[in-house]
């Protein structure tokens, strides 16, 4: 199983429709197939007040009225989160976080998907993600179909696969600590 963690970018191209149609339907078809079974959406949780921030300001621009915006963004919000679970990035990660980067939010991104056991994948439309000493990669909407494919195949099959595991119940551990 794969992991694939939405920037803030590409979830604000579907919301305001900023893309051509055919890229915003591969991030509308890879959250809507987010089943579990070959990948694992996530949304850094860092991003989220950015994402709502992005948006309402999106929505503002483009004629809606303040109160209308909020709404469309608390409702877009709401789906987003059934789609793709939210990514928690530890206080301690900080530290080394804003020491490091000059981009503190792409940095938490990197920071959080960091965090998942199996191969993680940040899906954007800029090309700018500092991953370090990471095996993350960085990915556009129109990648993500042939690295899902590829590196499944060339993977070996493992017997008990924990690290698919610990990414599947990592929301339940977070909410128990």
């Amino acid at each position: 199983m794969k992991n694939l963690v939405f920037d803030v970018n590409v979830v604000l191209d579907l919301w305001l429709t900023r893309q051509p149609e055919e890229r915003l339907q591969l991030l509308a078809v890879l959250l809507e197939n987010n089943d579990g079974n070959d990948y694992l959406c996530w949304i850094a949780a860092p991003s989220l007040h950015v994402l709502e921030f992005l948006a309402r300001r999106g929505f503002k621009q483009k004629g809606e009225e303040p109160e209308a915006a909020k709404h469309a963004t608390k409702a877009l919000l709401a789906n987003l989160l059934h789609y793709a679970r939210p990514l928690s990035c530890f206080g301690f990660h900080q530290d080394q976080t804003l020491v490091a980067k000059t981009d503190l939010e792409d940095a938490q991104i990197v920071r959080a998907a960091s965090t998942l056991c199996s191969p993680t994948a940040i899906i954007t439309n800029e090309r700018r993600f500092d991953t370090g000493d990471t095996a993350i990669v960085e990915l556009s909407p129109p990648e993500v179909a042939p690295w899902l494919h590829n590196h499944a195949t060339s993977r070996p099959i493992e017997f008990i696969d924990l690290k698919t595991q610990q990414d599947r119940l990592r929301p339940q551990i977070e909410q128990n600590i």
